[in-house]
């Protein structure tokens, strides 16, 4: 399943995991796209992993609006989001994670694909562990 939007968000039914491939400079409405694209998968399909790879995004929104995102996010969706070290998008995705984390979501920023997918991958999120099937 592909959706057509701003940033490219596929879905590996193999591994359980949303994939979300980010580049360029974003927009707050193309991310507020994304946002609804993953719920719309995690209610249709219960995926409830998504790697956000931001290793080719120009440049973060702003603080105040990264802030707004971060408050917005998904519940019950563990998110890891994948960038490169010492950049400015680092720098606005660890304070994404920061307020992410502070309003209870499982949130992680990585620098290397590979931890990413071993974090994603160790455990469900908590709601979902929370749930009877």
């Amino acid at each position: 399943m592909k959706f057509k939007m701003p940033e490219h968000l596929r879905i590996d039914e193999a591994r359980g995991l949303i994939i979300i491939d980010s580049s360029g400079k974003v927009s707050v409405p193309q991310i507020r796209a994304s946002i609804k694209a993953v719920e719309a998968v995690y209610t249709e399909k219960g995926i409830n992993k998504a790697l956000v790879d931001a290793r080719n995004q120009d440049q973060p929104p702003s603080i105040t609006e990264l802030y707004e995102i971060a408050s917005n996010m998904p519940r019950g969706i563990r998110i890891a989001l994948l960038t490169t070290g010492g950049t400015t998008t680092e720098d606005g995705l660890r304070f994404l994670e920061t307020v992410a984390k502070n309003t209870g979501l499982e949130v992680r920023v990585f620098l290397e694909q590979d931890e990413a997918l071993r974090w994603l991958d160790h455990r469900a999120p908590r709601s979902a562990r929370n749930t009877c099937p």
